[in-house]
């Protein structure tokens, strides 16, 4: 828990929720309905979720992120740093498998069980795996009766956990009645009707139309289970009235929720409202533990639908009062009483409450004071943390007075805090694993409300695509826009794609020592402010070279080189590395093997004699290597030549626009490097062999020296600055 502290200033949350983003939606436990029951009372909710560490990304769970774009709810990623209240984990057998990315501590934390794989849940471990995260043994609840037999017949003492939570939404409809319709409707997400649900609606609508009667659904009907013209429909689809759901369930005789879209968390909203306005339901059987006698069940898919029974059951007026009974004594005020006891009994606050308070608390990292002008540096997601990076290095060197904050899709973003600088760390869509309109829509709301708190002078994006959000902020947002625009984009890539710095006040493109290679459209641009080559640390801030070794306790005469082929996320290098590390063991010299372990980057098991390292930023001690191993990224090139490190360049060739392999080839033939990339001059066993050699190493640094440059930061910046106090430039 020391990290903690250490790392950043934490933000404060009074619920987490952590969840497997990657893991289907258990039936009991309702994330859904408990993030709208705690943000309705007023309290500070935050997403964590539980990542397997391997880089792969199975996201499932799209109602519940949905849910928190629109509450703005933020979700918390790698870097992040903050403390609550109260922790609750959903499946928490699954803290023994996968990673908790995001460091926080918690006063109280509770255990959700809701039957999946409890039988081999080791409840011990569990427990003990929670030390790392709150100073209190944590509570155990269950999501339904049998769950907490069985974890008390272990001897575990164990509370019922009321997903059935109460929110505004029944309140409002108190007193609404049911209109008399021998109409079925079917429960199914209006948005996604796969091949298995559109198969449960043919038997169920074949059956309804045997039986004179027809079934209503919430959502299109599929086409191909669309009648001819003249055909009497038995499926009639109401895809337009989702904020009108009481009055259309009011209608009708019965609600029924096949198998097939058990996981889909659209039927709970629409189960709960049926039940509250004494409409029967009919469930697959599985649900039975957490209704009991409040709701009607069938067996085996759509196939053990008794309709004729069930609408008889249906009008059993003494049957519905029971159940609706039933229903009230399980929405109950057992959650609220559990909140009692974690001390979270906010007062009742509305939705619009929390975002209130929340866009009024200060961002993450310290709070905003009087400036000279304001700065709002704007990052894409990327692959590494290049882009954070380089603005982080403009960011240094502004304007005494000018203020600087970072809105970024990294998830490195935290690292700007040591500075001294406040962020904003907003999921990207890939880390969420959502569609684009979804994430645009999202974007677009998180960044205009944040130039609305921030009020910034400037507001610099540096990405290769301006997002949309961006794009719609500069037709709608007083202040000067600035595309920072790394240049050497790959000759693939269209010339289309300078036609976005449209609108842009300015465009500043940072200095590139390759240029002369530079094949594709920058090259051919004339619309940027130029600099020089923009890295995060002069030469002079950076350590020489007995400074840095005893930082990183290596001693002077030792030999020690460093492997940092950081691509981030873009793909895996193993096989390079493992390449990289057996040529080095095969010199008659022993070496020093260091290897980065990148911020953003997945857990690697390294090998026995492989030291990770893993500091920010690393250019403060590059000096400490005989020589380095990296890719050709713009920060990494421009770092190890400017402080004449002696490097073998591995081109990434994944990218999206950024010409590595272009880097790579001017290197080598200018002699600041030797290009060891697929296709490269030379390989990496002879590239190896050569830095070994002393001789071959002083010549490189002696032509690294005479490559010397400007860091164009600081023109960066002094443009940047001047553009906070001039008038508008549209």
């Amino acid at each position: 828990m020391n990290e903690l502290t250490a790392r950043s200033v934490p933000s404060h949350f009074e619920v987490l929720l952590i969840i497997p983003f990657d893991a289907e939606e258990t039936l009991g436990a309702d994330v859904c309905a408990d993030l709208r029951s705690f943000v309705s009372q007023g309290l500070r909710v935050a997403i964590v979720g539980l990542s397997h560490g391997t880089g792969s990304k199975h996201y499932r769970n799209s109602s519940l992120i949905k849910l928190a774009f629109e509450m703005r709810v933020p979700v918390l990623g790698p870097r992040d740093v903050t403390k609550s209240q109260l922790a609750i984990v959903y499946q928490p057998a699954l803290l023994l498998k996968r990673v908790v990315r995001v460091s926080f501590l918690a006063q109280n934390l509770w255990l959700i069980f809701d039957g999946a794989d409890l039988e081999a849940a080791d409840i011990d471990s569990i427990i003990s795996r929670t030390l790392d995260f709150s100073t209190r043994t944590p509570k155990l609840l269950a999501a339904n009766e049998r769950v907490q037999e069985e974890l008390s017949g272990r001897g575990w003492p164990v509370e019922l956990w009321n997903f059935h939570a109460v929110d505004s939404d029944y309140q409002q409809i108190h007193g609404a009645g049911k209109t008399p319709c021998d109409r079925l409707m079917l429960g199914v997400p209006a948005a996604d009707l796969g091949r298995a649900a559109v198969a449960d609606l043919k038997i169920i609508s074949d059956q309804a139309a045997r039986s004179g009667h027809t079934v209503s659904i919430r959502a299109a009907v599929p086409s191909v289970l669309q009648r001819g013209r003249g055909e009497q429909d038995y499926l009639i689809g109401f895809p337009y009235i989702e904020d009108d759901a009481v009055s259309f369930l009011s209608s009708l005789s019965m609600y029924v929720v096949p198998c097939s879209m058990l996981y889909s968390g659209v039927w709970r909203s629409d189960v709960y409202l049926c039940m509250k306005l004494g409409i029967p339901v009919l469930l697959p059987r599985v649900l039975e533990p957490y209704f009991g006698d409040a709701a009607l069940y069938f067996e085996n898919y759509a196939q053990g639908f008794m309709l004729n029974e069930a609408l008889k059951m249906s009008r059993d007026s003494e049957r519905l009062a029971r159940a609706k009974n039933l229903f009230w004594q399980r929405v109950n005020t057992r959650s609220h009483d559990l909140l009692d006891l974690a001390g979270l009994r906010a007062g009742g606050r509305t939705d619009a409450a929390q975002v209130e308070a929340s866009q009024a608390a200060p961002w993450p990292g310290g709070s905003p004071g009087e400036s000279g002008g304001r700065v709002c540096f704007v990052t894409s997601n990327g692959a590494g943390m290049g882009h954070l990076t380089r603005l982080l290095a403009v960011a240094r060197r502004l304007e005494d007075g000018v203020e600087a904050t970072f809105l970024s899709m990294s998830q490195a973003c935290g690292v700007v805090a040591q500075y001294g600088f406040r962020y904003e760390y907003v999921p990207s869509k890939g880390d969420l694993q959502v569609g684009g309109p979804e994430w645009n829509t999202y974007f677009n709301k998180r960044f205009m409300d944040a130039l609305i708190q921030l009020n910034p002078d400037v507001v610099v994006f540096d990405g290769t695509w301006p997002y949309q959000g961006v794009a719609r902020a500069l037709a709608t947002y007083d202040a000067k826009f600035v595309w920072m625009r790394r240049g050497m984009w790959r000759a693939e890539t269209p010339d289309t794609a300078l036609v976005r710095n449209t609108g842009f006040d300015s465009v500043i493109e940072p200095g590139d020592l390759a240029s002369s290679y530079d094949r594709g459209p920058t090259g051919r641009a004339r619309d940027a402010y130029k600099v020089e080559p923009i890295i995060v640390m002069d030469p002079s801030e950076v350590l020489d070279k007995k400074a840095a070794r005893e930082q990183l306790g290596i001693d002077h005469d030792d030999k020690c080189m460093l492997i940092t082929l950081g691509a981030g996320n873009i793909n895996s290098v193993d096989k390079d590395v493992e390449d990289i590390i057996g040529a080095v063991r095969r010199l008659p010299d022993d070496w020093r093997i260091f290897m980065t372990s990148s911020a953003i980057a997945d857990n690697v098991e390294l090998m026995a004699d492989v030291q990770a390292l893993s500091i920010y930023p690393l250019a403060r001690v590059a000096r400490a290597f005989d020589f380095v191993v990296s890719a050709t990224g713009y920060n990494s090139f421009h770092e190890w030549i400017a402080y004449a490190v002696p490097a073998l360049w591995i081109a990434n060739p994944n990218t999206t626009t950024d010409d590595q392999i272009g880097r790579a080839r001017y290197a080598h033939d200018a002699g600041l490097g030797l290009d060891a990339s697929l296709g490269g001059a030379v390989s990496i066993e002879d590239a190896v062999q050569q830095l070994a050699s002393p001789v071959v190493r002083k010549r490189m640094e002696t032509k690294m020296r005479h490559a010397t440059f400007d860091n164009g930061a600081l023109s960066a910046a002094q443009h940047i600055s001047s553009l906070t106090k001039s008038g508008s430039l549209r």
